[in-house]
């Protein structure tokens, strides 16, 4: 809550190569992202801001690496990872948990010795049984890079699946040539209307940001400015509307089953007048006559109900893809369809005998 993101891509100053590997030098570039995360510091109302390479849920770069000390692994099955360049206080912006060792911090610097904190997904993909902290990750050919700490899983691809493994890179110790920058702003600033979610309102996260990026720079443009409900609005935009439509399509098939079960339900007790007549003459009571039906009706509605579930068990499996957080035999929904049709069918039932038990018995008989 309260985070807003500003992604930009680096204008070509920041990225010219010194030499054939595509690195840089990235002075001028960490002079400028710690300029304008100083001034953002300044303003009322900011707890935190930090930079990145990219924004969760908005992709992440993502390398090959090796643990230094393992056997090199099989053709085709060298570890992979997702990796960030980011400022110091990045996990602290972000709500990001430290679990063990210590985050980054503003002495890991070019000439200190290269460290990296990495998810706990991470750890548990390439370190299992082992402990990380202390360990060495190779990557981009000879970068070593000691374990310094490890923190909760953040997702930056798709919030419908498992953290990819993440390692953190201080923003000091990378000169690699990567175009791509995010600052992260954590305000108290709240919309005027009670509301969360989306346009940013009020606009003062935004414009603290922008003025700060061109202020610092005037020839650096922002590509977009989102809050994080923005950008979690825009993960889930396509899932939210096919769930949407299922739903639509779910609703219409539990109100037809309501409808019909509404119906036969009440004709067969309506065709029962006569019935009903001839049981109250010799003395059935209301109540009698109207536990007899009920326990009758519901009898029907369960067995119907229970050849409609078996069918549905088999069914399910192939909605399988369309579910996220909830199993395709999900115990809630098939009770709660269960109870539905089931309270359907007694006020179908409950509701013609009701008015049955008002008819005079000798009318009841002359019409029957």
């Amino acid at each position: 809550e309260n985070r807003v993101a500003t992604e930009l891509n680096l204008v070509p100053d920041y990225l010219a190569s010194i030499d054939d590997d595509g690195r840089i030098d990235p002075g001028r570039k960490i002079r400028f992202i710690n300029a304008v995360i100083e001034q953002v510091q300044r303003a009322p109302g900011v707890h935190a801001v930090a930079a990145a390479s990219t924004a969760p849920l908005t992709g992440a770069p993502n390398r090959g690496i090796r643990i230094e000390g393992d056997p090199p692994s099989a053709p085709g099955r060298e570890p992979n990872a997702d990796f960030q360049i980011v400022t110091s206080d990045f996990f602290r912006t972000h709500g990001i948990r430290l679990i063990t060792g210590r985050g980054l911090a503003d002495t890991d610097r070019a000439a200190s010795p290269p460290v990296v904190v990495i998810s706990q997904s991470l750890a548990n993909s390439y370190f299992a049984g082992r402990d990380p902290i202390g360990r060495v990750l190779i990557f981009g050919g000879d970068k070593r890079h000691e374990v310094v700490g490890i923190v909760a899983d953040a997702r930056f691809r798709s919030v419908e699946h498992a953290a990819d493994p993440t390692f953190y890179i201080p923003l000091e110790q990378n000169d690699e040539r990567w175009p791509f920058l995010t600052f992260t702003v954590w305000t108290d600033v709240r919309r005027t209307d009670g509301r969360r979610g989306g346009p940013l309102d009020p606009p003062e996260p935004a414009a603290i940001l922008r003025a700060a990026i061109a202020d610092v720079d005037p020839l650096q443009p922002v590509s977009r400015i989102r809050a994080f409900d923005e950008i979690l609005g825009a993960a889930m935009a396509a899932r939210r509307f096919n769930t949407w439509i299922v739903v639509l399509f779910a609703a219409t098939a539990l109100l037809l089953a309501a409808i019909g079960t509404y119906g036969v339900m009440a004709h067969a007790v309506s065709s029962r007048t006569r019935e009903l007549g001839v049981r109250a003459a010799l003395g059935a009571t209301p109540g009698d006559l109207i536990r007899m039906v009920l326990t009758q009706g519901l009898l029907l509605t369960l067995c119907a109900t229970a050849i409609g579930l078996g069918a549905a068990l088999v069914l399910t499996r192939f909605m399988a893809s369309f579910l996220f957080g909830v199993a395709p035999r999900d115990p809630v929904t098939f009770i709660a369809v269960g109870l539905s049709l089931a309270a359907v069918a007694v006020l179908a039932t409950l509701v013609p005998t009701r008015r049955a038990m008002r008819v005079n018995p000798v009318v009841a008989l002359r019409e029957g």
